[in-house]
């Protein structure tokens, strides 16, 4: 079992920019992105690691601790 958080491409939604911890922000480039994106951290889900395919990237520790960080608080 994995934990994921979708993301989308961030195009300054209000909610996002109204709730930064819970929809932190990522550059473009950060794990092979194509656009600045906002991970939803509202939807995060668990999943059965045996349904990851692939990995198309990953976050470098500095990108991901603002996202450990709100998921810690959240989750208490």
């Amino acid at each position: 079992m994995i934990v994921v958080a979708p993301v989308t491409s961030y195009r300054g939604q209000p909610w996002a920019l109204d709730s930064p911890e819970l929809y932190p922000r990522l550059p473009a480039g950060s794990a092979n992105l194509p656009r600045e994106s906002v991970v939803l951290l509202d939807q995060i889900q668990g999943l059965d690691a045996r349904r990851v395919l692939r990995v198309v990237g990953e976050l470098r520790v500095e990108e991901y601790a603002t996202i450990r960080s709100s998921v810690h608080r959240m989750l208490g």
